[in-house]
Protein backbone atom coordinates (compact mmCIF):
# COMPACT_ATOMS: atom_id res chain seq x y z
CA UNK A 1 0.00 0.00 0.00
CA UNK A 2 2.93 2.63 0.33
CA UNK A 3 4.65 1.55 -2.73
CA UNK A 4 3.32 4.36 -4.59
CA UNK A 5 3.91 7.13 -2.27
CA UNK A 6 7.97 5.80 -1.37
CA UNK A 7 7.81 5.58 -5.61
CA UNK A 8 7.25 9.03 -6.03
CA UNK A 9 9.02 10.06 -3.03
CA UNK A 10 11.92 8.61 -4.90
CA UNK A 11 11.38 10.38 -8.11
CA UNK A 12 10.66 13.89 -6.74
CA UNK A 13 14.24 13.56 -4.89
CA UNK A 14 16.04 12.42 -8.20
CA UNK A 15 14.11 15.20 -9.96
CA UNK A 16 15.09 18.03 -6.83
CA UNK A 17 18.94 16.15 -7.09
CA UNK A 18 19.14 16.74 -11.06
CA UNK A 19 17.52 20.45 -10.71
CA UNK A 20 20.01 21.08 -8.24
CA UNK A 21 22.76 19.80 -9.92
CA UNK A 22 22.10 21.73 -13.56
CA UNK A 23 21.92 24.55 -11.73
CA UNK A 24 24.75 24.51 -10.19
CA UNK A 25 26.57 23.66 -13.84
CA UNK A 26 24.94 26.85 -15.00
CA UNK A 27 23.94 29.43 -12.76
CA UNK A 28 27.00 30.09 -10.24
CA UNK A 29 28.98 32.06 -13.23
CA UNK A 30 26.03 33.96 -14.44
CA UNK A 31 25.66 34.87 -10.74
CA UNK A 32 29.49 36.00 -10.18
CA UNK A 33 29.56 38.06 -13.86
CA UNK A 34 25.84 39.90 -12.12
CA UNK A 35 27.28 40.41 -8.95
CA UNK A 36 30.52 42.15 -10.51
CA UNK A 37 27.85 44.52 -12.49
CA UNK A 38 26.03 44.96 -9.99
CA UNK A 39 27.59 45.71 -7.32
CA UNK A 40 31.46 45.68 -8.10
CA UNK A 41 31.10 48.68 -10.60
CA UNK A 42 30.92 49.05 -13.86
CA UNK A 43 34.85 50.20 -14.94
CA UNK A 44 36.72 47.65 -17.26
CA UNK A 45 40.66 47.63 -18.13
CA UNK A 46 42.36 46.56 -20.70
CA UNK A 47 43.86 43.33 -18.85
CA UNK A 48 39.85 42.26 -17.52
CA UNK A 49 39.11 42.45 -20.83
CA UNK A 50 42.01 40.29 -22.24
CA UNK A 51 42.98 38.22 -19.39
CA UNK A 52 40.60 37.97 -16.52
CA UNK A 53 37.28 37.27 -18.71
CA UNK A 54 39.15 34.90 -20.82
CA UNK A 55 40.38 32.84 -18.17
CA UNK A 56 36.73 33.51 -16.55
CA UNK A 57 35.13 31.73 -19.36
CA UNK A 58 38.07 28.78 -19.53
CA UNK A 59 37.13 27.89 -16.03
CA UNK A 60 33.20 28.29 -16.72
CA UNK A 61 33.63 25.76 -19.50
CA UNK A 62 35.90 23.24 -17.49
CA UNK A 63 33.02 23.62 -14.59
CA UNK A 64 29.91 22.81 -16.94
CA UNK A 65 31.61 20.08 -18.79
CA UNK A 66 33.62 18.44 -15.78
CA UNK A 67 31.51 19.38 -12.25
CA UNK A 68 28.13 17.24 -13.14
CA UNK A 69 28.27 13.61 -11.99
CA UNK A 70 28.65 11.18 -14.53
CA UNK A 71 25.21 10.31 -15.50
CA UNK A 72 24.29 14.24 -15.91
CA UNK A 73 27.44 15.01 -17.78
CA UNK A 74 27.06 15.85 -21.83
CA UNK A 75 29.52 16.60 -24.51
CA UNK A 76 30.10 18.42 -27.43
CA UNK A 77 28.32 15.88 -29.57
CA UNK A 78 25.41 15.46 -27.25
CA UNK A 79 24.73 18.95 -26.93
CA UNK A 80 24.55 19.03 -30.87
CA UNK A 81 22.35 15.81 -31.23
CA UNK A 82 21.25 16.54 -34.68
CA UNK A 83 23.07 16.14 -38.00
CA UNK A 84 23.40 18.77 -39.62
CA UNK A 85 25.85 20.55 -42.74
CA UNK A 86 27.56 23.61 -42.03
CA UNK A 87 25.95 25.66 -44.89
CA UNK A 88 22.57 25.14 -42.87
CA UNK A 89 23.98 26.06 -39.62
CA UNK A 90 25.67 29.16 -41.54
CA UNK A 91 22.28 30.58 -42.61
CA UNK A 92 20.64 29.21 -39.41
CA UNK A 93 22.72 31.53 -37.91
CA UNK A 94 22.81 34.66 -40.78
CA UNK A 95 18.70 34.50 -40.11
CA UNK A 96 19.13 34.52 -35.97
CA UNK A 97 21.99 37.80 -36.65
CA UNK A 98 18.86 39.47 -38.53
CA UNK A 99 16.62 38.73 -35.95
CA UNK A 100 19.08 40.72 -33.48
CA UNK A 101 19.39 43.50 -35.67
CA UNK A 102 15.54 43.90 -36.32
CA UNK A 103 15.47 43.61 -32.34
CA UNK A 104 17.67 46.09 -31.67
CA UNK A 105 16.48 48.88 -34.35
CA UNK A 106 12.99 48.36 -32.57
CA UNK A 107 14.83 48.93 -29.48
CA UNK A 108 15.69 52.13 -30.64
CA UNK A 109 12.66 53.45 -32.15
CA UNK A 110 11.35 52.94 -29.08
CA UNK A 111 14.49 54.89 -27.58
CA UNK A 112 13.27 57.49 -30.03
CA UNK A 113 9.21 57.94 -29.33
CA UNK A 114 10.85 57.62 -25.19
CA UNK A 115 9.41 54.76 -24.23
CA UNK A 116 12.47 53.65 -22.59
CA UNK A 117 16.19 54.96 -21.92
CA UNK A 118 18.94 53.14 -22.87
CA UNK A 119 22.16 53.23 -20.70
CA UNK A 120 25.32 53.91 -22.96
CA UNK A 121 28.85 52.43 -22.32
CA UNK A 122 30.62 53.88 -19.97
CA UNK A 123 33.50 56.00 -20.88
CA UNK A 124 36.36 54.24 -19.15
CA UNK A 125 34.81 51.00 -21.77
CA UNK A 126 34.66 52.90 -24.58
CA UNK A 127 38.33 54.31 -23.95
CA UNK A 128 39.67 50.82 -23.50
CA UNK A 129 37.89 49.74 -26.96
CA UNK A 130 39.75 52.40 -28.53
CA UNK A 131 43.22 51.29 -26.94
CA UNK A 132 42.53 48.09 -28.58
CA UNK A 133 41.42 49.30 -31.69
CA UNK A 134 44.82 50.86 -31.86
CA UNK A 135 46.89 48.06 -31.40
CA UNK A 136 47.12 45.12 -33.73
CA UNK A 137 47.93 42.37 -30.99
CA UNK A 138 45.22 43.52 -28.41
CA UNK A 139 42.20 43.21 -31.52
CA UNK A 140 43.75 40.01 -31.96
CA UNK A 141 43.28 39.25 -28.32
CA UNK A 142 40.11 40.78 -28.49
CA UNK A 143 38.52 39.35 -31.27
CA UNK A 144 40.06 35.85 -30.60
CA UNK A 145 40.50 34.31 -27.27
CA UNK A 146 38.30 37.29 -25.30
CA UNK A 147 35.22 36.86 -28.04
CA UNK A 148 35.06 33.92 -28.51
CA UNK A 149 35.72 32.07 -25.19
CA UNK A 150 32.54 34.64 -24.03
CA UNK A 151 30.33 33.03 -26.75
CA UNK A 152 31.07 29.32 -26.25
CA UNK A 153 30.28 29.48 -22.72
CA UNK A 154 27.42 31.32 -23.28
CA UNK A 155 25.94 28.97 -26.06
CA UNK A 156 27.02 25.84 -24.41
CA UNK A 157 25.82 26.58 -20.89
CA UNK A 158 22.41 27.54 -22.60
CA UNK A 159 22.67 24.17 -24.53
CA UNK A 160 23.47 21.97 -21.22
CA UNK A 161 20.63 23.55 -19.43
CA UNK A 162 18.02 23.42 -21.85
CA UNK A 163 19.00 19.79 -22.80
CA UNK A 164 18.88 18.48 -19.60
CA UNK A 165 15.42 20.15 -18.79
CA UNK A 166 14.12 18.37 -21.96
CA UNK A 167 15.60 15.42 -21.74
CA UNK A 168 15.42 14.89 -17.66
CA UNK A 169 12.02 16.28 -16.83
CA UNK A 170 8.86 15.46 -18.92
CA UNK A 171 6.11 17.33 -16.77
CA UNK A 172 3.40 19.36 -19.17
CA UNK A 173 4.52 22.29 -20.25
CA UNK A 174 8.86 21.84 -19.46
CA UNK A 175 9.58 22.41 -22.93
CA UNK A 176 8.10 26.44 -22.56
CA UNK A 177 9.72 26.23 -18.39
CA UNK A 178 12.64 25.46 -19.86
CA UNK A 179 12.97 28.49 -22.43
CA UNK A 180 11.55 30.49 -19.98
CA UNK A 181 14.42 29.71 -16.87
CA UNK A 182 17.31 29.97 -19.01
CA UNK A 183 16.38 33.65 -20.27
CA UNK A 184 15.87 34.78 -17.19
CA UNK A 185 19.67 33.70 -16.10
CA UNK A 186 20.58 34.94 -19.04
CA UNK A 187 19.23 38.19 -18.25
CA UNK A 188 21.30 38.37 -14.96
CA UNK A 189 23.84 40.12 -17.65
CA UNK A 190 21.54 42.43 -18.63
CA UNK A 191 19.83 43.73 -15.95
CA UNK A 192 22.90 46.73 -14.90
CA UNK A 193 22.30 48.28 -18.33
CA UNK A 194 18.41 49.18 -18.19
CA UNK A 195 15.14 48.61 -19.37
CA UNK A 196 16.57 48.58 -23.54
CA UNK A 197 19.19 46.25 -22.63
CA UNK A 198 16.60 43.51 -20.49
CA UNK A 199 13.89 43.70 -23.43
CA UNK A 200 16.35 43.25 -26.17
CA UNK A 201 18.16 40.01 -24.33
CA UNK A 202 14.98 38.64 -23.70
CA UNK A 203 13.43 38.61 -26.99
CA UNK A 204 16.94 37.18 -28.30
CA UNK A 205 17.31 34.67 -25.77
CA UNK A 206 13.83 33.23 -26.22
CA UNK A 207 14.61 33.34 -30.08
CA UNK A 208 17.96 30.87 -29.71
CA UNK A 209 16.42 28.96 -27.17
CA UNK A 210 13.62 28.00 -29.09
CA UNK A 211 16.31 28.01 -32.27
CA UNK A 212 17.45 24.91 -30.45
CA UNK A 213 15.17 23.40 -29.70
CA UNK A 214 13.93 23.14 -33.43
CA UNK A 215 17.85 22.39 -34.82
CA UNK A 216 19.29 20.97 -32.08
CA UNK A 217 22.52 22.48 -32.91
CA UNK A 218 24.82 25.11 -31.22
CA UNK A 219 27.21 26.32 -33.65
CA UNK A 220 24.57 28.38 -35.65
CA UNK A 221 23.51 29.92 -32.21
CA UNK A 222 27.79 30.54 -31.92
CA UNK A 223 27.86 32.05 -35.46
CA UNK A 224 25.08 34.45 -34.43
CA UNK A 225 26.91 35.48 -31.52
CA UNK A 226 30.07 35.73 -33.34
CA UNK A 227 29.19 37.92 -35.74
CA UNK A 228 26.43 40.46 -33.96
CA UNK A 229 29.50 40.19 -31.45
CA UNK A 230 31.86 41.76 -34.05
CA UNK A 231 29.81 43.91 -35.47
CA UNK A 232 28.83 45.74 -32.38
CA UNK A 233 32.59 46.04 -31.67
CA UNK A 234 33.11 47.53 -34.95
CA UNK A 235 30.11 50.51 -33.86
CA UNK A 236 31.86 51.09 -30.67
CA UNK A 237 34.94 51.30 -32.32
CA UNK A 238 33.24 54.11 -34.86
CA UNK A 239 31.40 55.51 -31.81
Amino acid sequence: MHAKPIQEETFRTKQLKVTFTVLLAVLPLYLIAFLRNTFGGLGFSLTELLAVQPLFFVLGLWWLFKMPPKDLQMNRSQLSPAQGLWVQDICVGFLLLTIFFMTSEVSSIWVELGWFQRSNPSPQLLEVIRTISQNVWYTLLWLGPSTILAQLFLEYSRAYFLSSCWTKFQFKGHLIVGIIMFTCVELLLSLHRGPVAVLETSITSIVLNVSYHKYRRVLPLIIAGLLFRYLSSLGLWLH
